[in-house]
C-alpha cells in the first residue's frame, strides 16, 4: 500500500483503518475528494471493514474486494440488535453482494495474490505522470 507515481492506493485493514495513512475518516475522505479527476484511486478490501472507513473506498476509481472481506456501515450484530434479524457480514456487505448488486465494488478476488496482480495490472494501464500518454 501507499502512494504510487501515477495513481494513489491504500489497503483498508479491519475496524476501517487504513494502512500508513492518517487513522482520521475526515482526513481520509477529505483526500480522496481532493485529488479526485486527477489522481486515479484504488482501494484493496481485504478484511471486516466496517463503519466511518467504508466512505473512503467507495469514493475512489476503483475497489478491489477479497471474497471473506466486508464493507459495510455497520455489521451483524448491530444489525441483530435493532432488527432481531440474523445476518451474514457477507450479505450486508460481502465481495459477491458489492460486485453484483450494489456496484460499490469493481472486482472481487480469491485471495491476497490474485489483489496484488490485478493492481499491478491496473496500474501498469496508467501513464508514469501526468505528461505523459498513456502506453495503451
Amino acid at each position: 500500500p501507499g502512494t504510487f507515481w501515477g495513481g494513489f492506493s491504500w489497503h483498508v485493514l479491519s475496524s476501517g483503518s487504513v494502512a500508513g495513512h492518517d487513522s482520521s475518516v475526515i482526513a481520509i475522505v477529505s483526500k480522496v475528494a481532493e485529488i479526485s479527476g486527477r489522481i486515479p484511486t484504488l482501494s484493496l478490501i481485504s478484511g471486516l471493514n466496517v463503519g466511518c472507513g467504508t466512505y473512503a473506498p467507495v469514493m475512489t476509481d476503483t475497489v478491489i474486494m477479497i471474497e471473506g472481506s466486508m464493507m459495510a456501515v455497520t455489521g451483524p450484530a448491530v444489525i441483530k440488535v435493532a432488527t432481531a434479524e440474523a445476518v451474514t457480514p457477507d450479505q450486508i456487505g460481502g465481495a459477491d453482494l458489492h460486485t453484483k448488486k450494489s456496484g460499490e465494488a469493481h472486482y472481487r478476488v480469491s485471495n491476497y495474490q490474485k489483489a496484488a496482480r490485478l493492481m499491478q495490472r491496473y496500474f501498469s494501464y496508467l501513464p508514469q505522470n501526468t505528461w505523459c500518454l498513456p502506453l495503451v
